[in-house]
């Protein structure tokens, strides 16, 4: 490697003759760079690659497979490269890495959903392609600030959002009654929340039919 950073051409002795290039100690290198491809990778990368397919296999749920390959050469890499930036409370750089692609990887969603910083999981509760088995993770996360970024997310289906609505912190059904996908039936619902603050923002979605509202306002003057 040269001082600039980019990889250095070998010395190779060479003999032209007649339009022939003979190569003298090319050979040598080349086998000396073909071993050091082949070296065993560093005791703590290994320990760790262990440490994370446990871990991994502990937490995806029975019937979900994934590759050994993946989860060696990708999800060990790319998740503790990830655990520096969170070391380093980065919560931009975490978000962009989601966004990036990482996100699509189910085993470093999963380990991230059980992450023990909560800010992390609130990460992953608001990206927008969180598979089943995540949500349910998240919504039964002890963490308020977990399910409120989940009640908030834009992207939740129809059966979260009803799960949801039902949580006890006024907070998170506020976030459901607030959030623009918020289907019909659970807006009613919430327009009944004994909460006059949650039923107020249902009252205010966008969703909520024109006609729906006018009514709800008229007994609420």
């Amino acid at each position: 490697m040269s001082r600039t950073g980019h990889p250095q051409l070998p010395d190779v002795g060479t003999t032209t003759t007649v339009g022939t290039t003979v190569n003298r100690r090319g050979t040598n290198q080349y086998a000396r760079r073909s071993k050091a491809k082949t070296a065993d990778p560093a005791p703590e990368l290994t320990a760790a690659s262990v440490r994370l397919r446990q871990m991994a296999r502990q937490l995806m749920p029975t019937g979900m497979s994934y590759s050994e390959r993946t989860d060696q050469d990708v999800a060990m890499a790319c998740y503790l490269g990830l655990q520096q930036t969170i070391d380093n409370g980065d919560q931009t750089t975490v978000e962009q890495a989601l966004n990036g692609g990482l996100a699509q990887h189910p085993v470093i969603m999963m380990l991230l959903a059980h992450h023990e910083r909560p800010w992390v999981r609130c990460s992953v509760a608001q990206f927008a392609t969180l598979s089943p088995v995540l949500q349910q993770v998240l919504l039964r996360d002890g963490e308020l600030r977990v399910r409120q970024h989940l009640a908030a997310n834009t992207t939740a289906p129809t059966k979260l959002l009803q799960e949801l609505s039902g949580d006890w912190d006024g907070t998170v059904r506020t976030g459901v009654a607030g959030n623009p996908v918020c289907p019909l039936p659970v807006l009613q619902k919430l327009l009944r929340d004994k909460d006059p603050l949650i039923a107020s923002e249902a009252a205010g979605n966008p969703s909520l039919p024109r006609a729906t509202r006018a009514m709800w306002q008229l007994a609420h003057s």
